[in-house]
């Protein structure tokens, strides 16, 4: 497996006296990620935490990778160990065990674990909205909208993904940077409509979208 020989290779670094940073840290917790196994990828994360050096005390590119990692394993309990994640990186960096308080994409990960869950990814998302700091971006509407269409428990899936939609359009407009939908943005909302169930009303809808894509 990639994740064994990228950790094979950090210990021969360790055993020659060769210092790994922050970045072959990462490496590794993505090597496993890759592999499907984000349980190796966060111990990874926990020994950095633990080691007591400075140099290798955690950013949130670290937190990021391995909440990627829950995110594209499809475990079932990957949700709710993201969410754990997300609350352990608020405490370690209250601590000092990280260098940073959670980011846009470490949210946008959290996101994504949620896939399937509309009302989860949108009580992120109004977190976000309502922090001080940290502010949602197009990956993070994206995400959120992507979560829509799958959710197969919600009957208004199209309403709930394209009013999502309008509020990255509203926002584009008043100059807020990063947040201008994509195509793929506009795809997931039309999925979501698709997947609806209501008939002519979804394709009228749907073909809206798409023609407000193409304006």
């Amino acid at each position: 497996k990639a994740g064994e020989m990228a950790e094979w290779t950090l210990l021969r670094m360790l055993q020659h006296g060769v210092e790994p940073n922050l970045v072959t840290y990462c490496t590794v917790m993505d090597a496993w990620a890759k592999c499907g196994v984000p349980e190796r990828a966060q111990d990874i994360l926990h020994g950095m935490e633990e080691s007591g050096l400075s140099h290798l005390i955690p950013d949130a590119f670290c937190y990021c990778t391995v909440m990627d990692a829950w995110a594209r394993s499809n475990r079932p309990d990957a949700a709710h160990r993201a969410d754990a994640l997300l609350q352990r990186m608020k405490t370690a960096h209250a601590e000092g065990t990280c260098r940073d308080a959670p980011t846009a994409p470490v949210y946008t990960g959290l996101v994504s674990a949620w896939k399937g869950n509309a009302t989860r990814a949108l009580e992120i998302l109004e977190e976000m909205e309502r922090h001080k700091v940290v502010h949602p971006n197009g990956y993070t509407y994206s995400a959120v909208i992507d979560a829509i269409a799958k959710d197969d428990t919600i009957e208004d899936a199209g309403e709930q993904a394209e009013a999502v939609l309008q509020r990255m359009l509203m926002l584009h407009k008043k100059g807020v940077p990063n947040v201008a939908p994509t195509i793929v943005t506009y795809t997931s909302v039309v999925d979501a409509w698709a997947k609806s169930g209501k008939g002519d009303y979804a394709y009228k809808r749907a073909k809206a979208v798409v023609q407000g894509m193409e304006q």
